[in-house]
């Protein structure tokens, strides 16, 4: 599965580049930065698109967006102290 992903991967990237795109990839420290933009609806659609391409191919990425997004729903579900 994983050979699947990274094949896709190469295959949008070539495909972008033969229509005049040039799509640059984001390596985990790169993606790890938009993933709260991205879940905040910040981040633009390139960044997006960057975003989608990395997490295709890479599992590590995958978990940690999940993790950032599990923390943000259980955050969002507890009470605030009362003043």
């Amino acid at each position: 599965m994983k050979e699947v992903s990274s094949n896709i991967a190469i295959l949008t990237r070539h495909a972008g580049n033969l229509f005049g795109r040039t799509e640059q990839t984001l390596d985990c420290d790169g993606a790890r930065q938009l993933m709260s933009p991205f879940i905040d609806s910040m981040a633009s659609p390139s960044e997006v698109a960057k975003l989608e391409l990395h997490l295709v191919k890479c599992e590590p990425c995958q978990r940690q967006l999940q993790s950032f997004i599990s923390v943000r729903n259980f955050l969002a579900g507890v009470e605030q102290p009362a003043a």
